[in-house]
């Protein structure tokens, strides 16, 4: 098979055809033929005013003016005038700037320009200025230099329009898995334009799985210039995969290629990369594969910077693209990340117990929520603490990553922490003792009713056992209806997932799950016991992001016509991955325990349904091998424009907001656990409020986020945290309801519920 760097140079080389041939008839770029350069008394003259000119512009005339700019040749002249125009209180000029000076300068001047796109991604409001500075940062920013700055970007960023130019960005600089991944995640966004993006970023860096090549197939038709470059990608793949096939099979050859030539270049190859071969295989004893064997002493022995890798990290690489090349879910797991994997799936890590933010880099560390039995929350540290000191560091200024590294430790050791809260007249010092940190698997209330709900975040170790105390504490308070909450559950062991399903499901001939595999491998099945809890209403809530172990449950509940299931369709992830052990001999080399994450077998419900999505080899679902669960009752969540997340996220975080709910919270506690009827007006002062937020959010969404912030001071002061927010949850309203009808009773009678009634009839009218 074609090699994928051969791949790529093809795809690029057609891409930038593809590029001019749609975009060389724009006006002013470069000279025409003939075309004097301005005098040298005129170019300062002559330049001043394109760039005045610039503030003006669409971002398309923009860059076609800066290309302008660099046509008109005279570097010397044309780079000072630049850079004196870097500090103009206009973004689109500094903008514009500094693209031509990165194009045009030397090492000094285009480091000025590279600290202008930093700042201009730092400090603008402008999305589309943000995004193209993020851009021409990925295309001509040194690595070494702007890619921890735009690994904080990224960790931060909320904005599809953002994230995107930046996940490109990474990928382009240094292969950033997260970054891909990030895109992969978009192409399940509500958002149609936010889903083409993505694929067409992905299609960029030549990935073209899942959905990608659907979302180019539809986008190319259109007349766009989004609609263009997809044609081009669509088409470039296309012949890029005929280009594989045929040159395996001998039956193609690259226009204006002599074939006979290439012919004789191919056997030259095959008989040096044989004599290569044998040499390899009798220096190493033939235990060794000759190509790895080969790469690795090409690398050592050509390699540019060889204090850049080590033999282990290069191992290990190959290791890794090896196991992902199967699929997405086969990895391979080097010593640290099999730590990392083994304690996430405990349930348990050692540290200070709380989950943390930084909302950017030169930020203090923020305590986004406690964990209720760690020694954080045992020493009076709550939401929205700032810790600006780790043992004496100073957190603004350090990423996310490096600083949970700092706060975790030892069990027993101590550290000490400097911590801010709004109010305060001077930050605290708190000295803890870390220690292992039991992280709950799920929450549970009972609602309005006698109706409980057990939110399942996970299935680890314990979950089982907790949600089986979980259920028991509920129904000897008095349960008479149950709603299991799996929306966002990823999944995870599977043992867990077949001890809750057995707590509800009697004796029965077909087995819960069962995994198949290779034919000579025979298949497992778990078939439930006779023991179960009582025959009480039971709905399952699931969505898109349910995954797993959460479809197991989930889907043997609705085989078995023992749940009526709400929400979307699951994720449709039902493969078995086995965790195989290396050698002591492999784990000796690479210095501690390493796994290998191997797909294995296919998840089967008991109606013989297979739970996971099977595509073809061009990343299309195979018809009739669409996995997933599907709802009874199909129910969407309450979704809003990427530009109000973005405002959301402006308000929750503002100073205004904080200091409110700190200042009303004893008189507006009680409407998170009561509700407020979603009446504004019962919030003092709240008019007032919303005039300062200044903001393009309704009242109503403001009365949310009031809530938010209220809602979570109200988990620290309980100690635990709620399970649902049932006034503003529409899926979960939907299943309240489905439960009271089930017990015969009428929204109606009970206050909390009666206004619920209206959203029901409005669902079914509308079907």
């Amino acid at each position: 098979m074609a090699d994928r760097s051969s791949r790529k140079i093809f795809i690029a080389v057609a891409l930038s055809l593809a590029f001019f041939t749609g975009f060389t008839d724009l006006p002013g770029v470069g000279l025409a033929p003939g075309q004097e350069k301005p005098a040298s008394s005129d170019l300062k003259e002559a330049l001043a005013q394109m760039i005045q000119r610039m503030e003006g512009q669409t971002l398309e005339e923009l860059w076609a003016a800066v290309d302008k700019i660099q046509g008109l040749g005279r570097e010397k002249e044309v780079i000072p005038l630049l850079a004196g125009e870097l500090k103009r209180p206009g973004e689109l000029a500094r903008l514009g700037c500094a693209k031509a000076l990165l194009h045009l300068a030397d090492l000094k001047t285009r480091e000025e320009a590279i600290s202008t796109l930093v700042e201009l991604v730092e400090k603008t409001k402008s999305i589309p200025v943000k995004a193209a500075a993020i851009q021409i940062l990925g295309e001509y920013g040194d690595p070494e230099k702007v890619l921890d700055f735009l690994r904080g970007e990224f960790q931060k960023a909320t904005h599809p329009k953002v994230l995107i130019p930046l996940a490109k960005a990474l990928w382009d600089l240094d292969n950033v898995p997260e970054a891909r991944a990030e895109l992969v995640k978009l192409l399940k966004s509500s958002d149609p334009a936010v889903r083409n993006s993505a694929a067409l970023a992905l299609a960029e860096m030549d990935y073209f799985e899942g959905e990608v090549r659907d979302l180019l197939r539809e986008l190319r038709r259109k007349p766009t210039p989004e609609g263009r470059l997809a044609a081009a990608l669509y088409q470039n793949d296309k012949l890029a995969r005929q280009l594989e096939r045929g040159q395996e099979q001998g039956k193609l050859t690259l226009p204006g290629t002599d074939p006979q030539a290439l012919l004789k270049e191919k056997e030259k190859f095959i008989r040096e990369l044989e004599q290569k071969v044998e040499d390899l295989k009798s220096s190493s004893g033939g235990q060794s594969d000759p190509v790895i064997e080969e790469l690795l002493k090409l690398i050592n022995q050509y390699y540019v910077d060889p204090d850049l890798f080590d033999r282990r990290s290069l191992v290990i690489a190959a290791s890794k693209g090896l196991a992902h090349s199967l699929d997405d879910f086969s990895s391979f797991l080097d010593p640290e990340e099999t730590k990392k994997f083994l304690t996430d799936i405990s349930g348990e890590y050692c540290g200070i117990g709380a989950q943390v933010n930084k909302p950017s880099r030169e930020a203090a560390l923020e305590i986004l929520k406690p964990i209720y039995n760690g020694p954080a929350y045992e020493a009076g540290i709550l939401t929205g603490d700032q810790i600006i000191e780790i043992d004496g560091v100073e957190t603004d200024g350090l990423l996310l990553d490096d600083l949970i590294g700092r706060l975790k430790g030892p069990a027993g050791s101590a550290i000490k922490l400097k911590v801010y809260r709004r109010g305060w007249m001077e930050p605290k010092e708190f000295e803890l003792k870390r220690r292992i940190i039991e992280v709950p698997s799920l929450a549970s209330e009972m609602l309005p009713g006698n109706i409980g709900i057990i939110k399942l975040f996970q299935f680890g170790e314990k979950s089982a056992q907790e949600f089986e105390e979980a259920l028991t504490a509920l129904e000897k308070a008095g349960l008479e209806g149950l709603i299991i909450d799996l929306r966002n559950n990823p999944g995870g062991l599977l043992s867990a997932a077949l001890k809750i399903v057995d707590l509800f499901v009697g004796l029965e001939d077909r087995p819960i799950v069962t995994q198949r595999g290779r034919e000579n491998d025979g298949e497992e099945t778990a078939i439930p016991n006779a023991d179960k809890h009582p025959d009480y209403p039971l709905v399952v809530l699931v969505n898109s992001r349910s995954a797993s172990a959460s479809e197991i449950v989930s889907g043997a509940l609705k085989d078995y016509h023992r749940a009526t299931l709400i929400g979307q369709r699951t994720f449709g992830k039902g493969s078995v991955q086995k965790l195989i052990p290396l050698s002591p001999k492999a784990q000796s080399y690479l210095g501690g325990e390493a796994r290998l994450r191997l797909t294995v077998k296919y998840y089967y419900l008991p109606s013989g349904k297979c739970i996971h999505t099977i595509r073809d080899k061009d990343g299309k679902v195979i018809p009739g091998k669409e996995g997933g669960v599907e709802p009874d009752l199909a129910v969407e969540p309450e979704t809003y424009p990427s530009w109000l997340l973005e405002e959301f996220e402006k308000i929750r975080g503002s100073k205004k907001l904080v200091e409110y709910a700190a200042r009303n919270f004893d008189q507006i506690k009680n409407f998170v656990l009561e509700g407020d009827g979603r009446d504004p007006s019962k919030y003092p002062g709240f008019d007032e409020l919303y005039k300062s937020l200044d903001t393009h959010a309704t009242p109503d969404q403001v009365r949310q986020l009031i809530r938010y912030q209220i809602r979570r001071r109200v988990e620290d002061s309980l100690g635990k945290e709620l399970a649902s927010d049932f006034q503003e949850d529409v899926q979960l309203q939907r299943a309240i309801l489905e439960v009271l009808k089930k017990l015969n009773r009428d929204p109606a009678q009970n206050p909390r519920y009666a206004w619920m009634k209206e959203a029901e009839k409005g669902e079914k009218s509308d079907k």
